[in-house]
């Protein structure tokens, strides 16, 4: 990409080489001729694996992005009583080549599971909104459509707090309150007696009872 910058003659390519023409009273911002590491390349690839927004450092989105899901992570660890997953920590980018994770310009959403656990319960996850001046922690759910569409998962906001209210440990106490507020939305069906998330269960009387029991035990027809 290429784009023209004030009081400059020529066209100049996009990034930190552009700062050489700004004019002499121009702020330049903080750490602009500081070359990315080994680590921030990694974390680049993660958090834009399509290198749809190239840069020659990592953005405030990113960096956003890299600090919650490394708090996410760790308080994922905590909860399992686990030092690692295959020897890697959270603030390893390899750590979360499995995440579902998406992308555009000014906003990254992962889905981080509970307990870390890839291939567990698909309502079991956290999902992080993650802009540069806020972070949205969603919660799991199902979505019933019209017709014969069939069930959609989906995530509701559970809380927004802007990253400037995130400081210290209040980025970490979130994430776990979050991780607590979609424990409690399980429920143990009372007929099978196994646990299912938000929407999976539905209340017939005095029960709580889950879809398969619905159908099978009570004639309830979706």
């Amino acid at each position: 990409m290429r784009r023209h910058l004030p009081d400059s003659p020529e066209p100049v390519a996009a990034g930190h080489s552009a700062y050489r023409s700004l004019p002499d009273w121009a702020t330049l911002p903080p750490g602009y001729d500081t070359p990315m590491t080994d680590d921030d390349h990694a974390w680049k690839q993660l958090l834009d694996p399509h290198s749809q927004f190239p840069a020659e450092a990592l953005t405030g989105l990113e960096q956003r992005a890299r600090e919650a899901l490394m708090a996410c992570g760790e308080v994922a660890l905590a909860r399992t009583g686990e030092a690692a997953v295959d020897g890697r920590r959270p603030f390893d980018p390899a750590f979360w080549t499995r995440l579902p994770r998406w992308r555009t310009r000014d906003v990254f959403q992962a889905d981080v599971p509970v307990g870390l656990d890839w291939g567990g319960e698909e309502l079991a996850f956290l999902s992080l909104v993650v802009t540069e001046e806020a972070l949205e922690v969603r919660l799991p759910a199902i979505a019933w459509t019209t017709g014969y569409g069939g069930p959609a998962l989906v995530a509701s906001l559970w809380r927004r707090e802007p990253f400037a209210k995130l400081r210290g440990s209040a980025l970490r106490t979130l994430l776990a309150e979050g991780f607590e507020a979609l424990r409690a939305r399980h429920v143990v069906c009372s007929r099978c007696g196994e646990g299912f998330g938000p929407g999976r269960c539905l209340t017939v009387g005095d029960e709580v009872v889950c879809h398969g029991c619905a159908e099978g035990e009570l004639g309830v027809v979706f």
